[in-house]
């Protein structure tokens, strides 16, 4: 049979007038692991943080093995159905790999890495060792290792050679300060990316409403670098009493301080503090750890909170209180490398300079310049966080 010029018009005309089937988009399938400081509240922020913004893009199923604690996994509200129950990282790990095998045609992620990583014990290393032998398996099925959230601080040479043997298996990485950003590159992780902490999207939209308070938060560890020195506990102290002393002096009145901790380890420590100011300030010492829950509780009654946690300085302002970074410069240096790389140095005291006074002045003088300076810095990071997860995990459209 002869066709015409004609009748495949009319065939193609033909064919357009039948519904067409969407081709079947991938699923993405984030396996999350849940190993961090369990006792530490700053962990649980950010960890809930980026699984709320994970669940936008895809599945979770987050390692609820054993050795988590129940009350953790419940602060981070995961879910039932995105639980996975096992004994141990290896029973966890065989999960990864059985879904893998069965999911070929979708998008199968292992997430992990909030954090700081720092010193280098052989138990780290060795570690380190072991999560190397195993990564390039998930590679070969196709599964995609993003680490995310990092920090480094001063490690052994055997603690930077396993982070970048480990890093040769991973798709994507990313450190939360330049600093750290340096370090990455200088051990030979060279596809290390910057992404700004994810506390900034913690509470994200909820209405950010300056206090008028006087109340004054302490929240502090007694350390630098994981080291106790009792100069800098002395100097620590100092600084918090000549702030208090400028506070009072411009408000003409005694002020109420709050002390209290976020991470269980710091209770010892702020007891101390509070023994140290009570005969001189009106001070009232929390002697629970604060959790989640607890955060607007606490923060939304203060003026400001003076602390040397990064997670209580990048939560307090949520709730009203302005942030004062009372830290070790050199040695602080989670700390320091993130309020430099957003700009916030004004936020920060040296405990070892000499002459804060100008510095404390010009945060009580210009507190609410300052609190607009944080809310503004935390919807430009937060807005970094969104884009860099939607490249990273957007499916995009679905194809026709």
């Amino acid at each position: 049979m002869k066709w015409t010029g004609e009748s495949q018009a009319c065939v193609s005309r033909a064919t357009l007038k039948f519904p067409y089937k969407k081709e079947k988009r991938s699923v993405n399938y984030f396996f999350y692991q849940t190993k961090t400081k369990y006792d530490n509240t700053g962990d649980a922020l950010i960890n809930k943080a980026l699984i709320s913004e994970l669940r936008k893009y895809g599945r979770v199923f987050a390692n609820c093995s054993a050795y988590i604690p129940v009350e953790f996994l419940e602060e981070l509200e995961i879910r039932k159905d995105e639980q996975i129950i096992c004994k141990n990282s290896r029973q966890f790990a065989l999960k990864i790999i059985g879904h893998a095998l069965l999911h070929r045609q979708d998008n199968t992620y292992i997430v992990s890495g909030l954090g700081d990583i720092y010193g280098g014990g052989v138990k780290k290393v060795m570690r380190n060792v072991l999560s190397a032998c195993v990564l390039p398996v998930y590679s070969l099925l196709g599964v995609k290792n993003v680490r995310i959230g990092r920090s480094f601080g001063v490690m052994t040479k055997a603690m930077q050679w396993s982070e970048a043997l480990r890093g040769l298996f991973v798709n994507s990485y990313f450190v939360r300060d330049t600093q750290s950003l340096q370090r990455c590159r200088s051990m030979g992780i060279s596809k290390v990316q910057l992404c700004p902490d994810m506390s900034w999207i913690y509470e994200e939209g909820t209405e950010r409403q300056e206090n008028a308070s006087d109340v004054v938060m302490i929240n502090m560890k007694g350390s630098t670098l994981n080291i106790k020195e009792q100069k800098y506990i002395d100097a620590l102290i100092k600084k918090c009493k000549t702030f208090l002393e400028r506070l009072e002096k411009e408000k003409n009145k005694k002020v109420h301080v709050l002390v209290a901790y976020q991470v269980s380890e710091d209770e010892e420590f702020s007891q101390y503090i509070y023994q140290r100011l009570k005969d001189e300030f009106d001070v009232e010492f929390v002697d629970t750890q604060m959790k989640l829950g607890d955060l607007r509780k606490y923060y939304s009654h203060c003026g400001y909170h003076l602390s040397n946690r990064m997670h209580s300085l990048l939560s307090g302002y949520k709730y009203g209180s302005l942030p004062v970074a009372l830290i070790d410069v050199k040695n602080h240096l989670k700390i320091a490398a993130t309020l430099k790389d957003c700009d916030l140095d004004e936020f920060m005291i040296d405990v070892f300079d000499e002459f804060p006074e100008s510095k404390m002045d010009n945060i009580l003088t210009n507190k609410s310049k300052l609190y607009r300076k944080i809310t503004i810095c935390e919807v430009e990071q937060a807005e970094k966080i969104h884009r860099i997860l939607s490249r990273e995990f957007d499916r995009g459209e679905e194809k026709e």
